[in-house]
């Protein structure tokens, strides 16, 4: 338990537990061992019996695999308190496909001892739910890594892959003994990591071709094996014996290491791994996050579809996404998320929200958009105090809802965690040149606001646009009471009672400036939020696509 104390910028870090222990995997443990102390001199009672441990076997084998997750993924601990059976997503943010420094391209970790990512997206899991525990024995064995079989010769895939056994050479094209024949070496190949040696849980095939491609490792050009040949010629042996069926997983890899640069080549193949309902959610939620990357408008359809998805790491990586590209019809199911059951969700739709320029209709609206942006803000003081990126989005969130000295301390909580910290500083030296700007814009117009109107409606706007929203929309209505007609006054006006949480009169303004000018672009997009702000997504697209 680190328990970093923000106020004081130091650790008081204590040891929880040395190490895996019954409540890790089964739940809390006291009611269970005070029933049976009291059980040891009450029979009655010990034949009665009591269930309050979680039972692996109970849960869905999803659910199983994250218990040993916990330990076992590259993660973030937003919150703590994981139980058995919880939603892993209320506690844990999971590093996905799009994490480079953990994972290749194709899935394979760089990392030590964190396979959960893997196997999680395998076919044994996927398909015939197959579990850690149907390996490794959760309490135990006398095996290297706790194995319920012996690791070599085949015996633990033997047990779901017999007619594979029967005739191991028709299979593998080796030699039935040797590493050639070994499920281990092909499927599981070995790798050394951190002065350990380590296995792909990703329990796939070789794929040479994408090596010479994206210089991933396979398992053909492994020490041990034919090292002393290229990827291409493993490519050409595996394609002579099993036919092509590398294209396809190459085309998967190219796809995501495009994704990672933010390359549109990349969107086709990971808009069908998204709308793939069948694919492994997780990669799902990596594709997801890499279209956000890529910022195309094209791809809004899948991510709409995403956002209402019933895996919870693809709708919050959905949510994160949607504010990115920055299209506000998102905003109606945006709505609907900041009351999701899953806590990663809520926070992550909620800053969406503020990034898309929601304004919430209703009290209930308000409430739920507050509660979920409070809860995103406690984690920057508990768990998460150190961690310098969490202070930066909750900044970006201020940024957005106007609230620029919130915003200042949110960066400047960064920066005390990470004094070099590229993202705080950036978004520090842009708030600087923002409010520059409006500076020298206010001292070079205030001596002459009396001799020329206009200049009080750029002040007036300037001053919205700086949150100071009160005294602009004041500068503007004195414009308005002079018979003034524009369809930038108007504007200004929609955008400082939408910012206030007023959408009728927003509208009404907006309106006006329509009016006046039916093609200024500004208006439109100020009538098209607060449709979508309301859930009107019909009128807030014909208002998009005008603007």
């Amino acid at each position: 338990r680190k328990d970093f104390d923000f106020v004081s910028n130091t650790y008081s870090t204590a040891r929880g537990d040395l190490s895996i222990n019954g409540e890790t995997c089964h739940g809390a443990g006291e009611e269970h061992s005070t029933f049976w102390q009291k059980a040891l001199t009450d029979p009655a009672l010990s034949e009665q019996g009591e269930k309050s441990l979680v039972r692996a076997t109970s849960l869905s084998p999803a659910k199983q695999v994250e218990i040993c997750a916990q330990c076992h993924a590259t993660k973030t601990t937003l919150r703590s308190g994981y139980k058995p059976g919880d939603d892993f997503l209320d506690y844990y943010e999971i590093n996905l496909i799009d994490d480079a420094e953990s994972f290749w391209p194709d899935g394979l970790v760089k990392k030590l001892a964190y396979p959960h990512l893997q196997f999680a997206g395998s076919q044994c899991f996927q398909k015939a739910d197959l579990t850690c525990t149907g390996c490794h024995a959760n309490h135990g064995s006398d095996l290297p890594v706790e194995l319920i079989a012996e690791p070599a010769g085949g015996a633990l895939c033997a047990r779901c892959h017999p007619t594979v056994m029967a005739d191991i050479s028709a299979h593998t094209f080796h030699k039935p003994v040797g590493k050639g024949s070994d499920c281990k070496a092909c499927h599981m190949p070995e790798m050394f990591l951190n002065y350990l040696t380590v296995t792909d849980h990703r329990l796939t095939v070789p794929v040479p071709a994408a090596t010479g491609r994206l210089g991933t490792p396979n398992a053909c050009n492994t020490a041990g094996c034919h090292s002393d040949q290229s990827s291409e010629w493993a490519s050409e042996k595996a394609t002579a014996w099993w036919g092509d069926y590398q294209t396809d997983r190459v085309a998967r890899t190219q796809a995501i290491a495009w994704g990672r640069e933010g390359d549109a080549r990349g969107l086709p193949e990971l808009i069908k791994i998204v709308d793939d309902g069948s694919e492994d959610p997780l990669l799902r939620g990596g594709a997801v996050t890499l279209i956000g990357r890529i910022g195309e408008a094209s791809a809004l359809p899948t991510l709409m579809r995403a956002l209402e998805d019933t895996n919870q790491v693809v709708r919050s990586r959905a949510s994160v996404a949607v504010g990115a590209i920055g299209h506000p019809m998102a905003i109606p199911v945006l709505k609907k998320l900041v009351r999701d059951p899953v806590y990663g969700v809520r926070i992550r739709a909620a800053f969406s929200l503020a990034q898309l320029e929601y304004v919430p209709p209703t009290q209930a609206d308000r409430d739920a958009l507050e509660k979920a942006l409070t809860e995103h803000e406690a984690s920057s003081f508990g768990i998460l105090a150190d961690s310098p990126n969490t202070h930066t989005t909750l900044g970006q969130a201020h940024e957005a809802l106007g609230q620029f000295d919130a915003a200042e301390m949110s960066y400047r909580r960064a920066l005390r965690v990470n004094p070099g910290h590229r993202s705080a500083l950036e978004r520090m030296e842009l708030m600087d040149l923002a409010k520059t700007k409006y500076e020298r814009l206010q001292t070079m117009v205030e001596p002459h606001l009396d001799k020329d109107i206009r200049l009080k409606v750029a002040l007036g706007i300037a001053k919205i646009h700086r949150g100071m929203i009160r005294e602009g929309v004041g500068m503007l209505t004195e414009v308005k009471q002079a018979d003034i007609d524009s369809e930038l006054l108007e504007t200004g006006l929609g955008d400082g009672y939408r910012r206030a949480g007023d959408l009728d009169t927003a509208e009404q303004h907006y309106s006006r400036a329509i009016e006046v000018f039916a093609k200024h672009a500004n208006a439109h997009r100020g009538l098209a939020l607060v449709a979508f702000s309301r859930g009107d997504g019909e009128t807030g697209m014909r208002h998009w696509q005008q603007f």
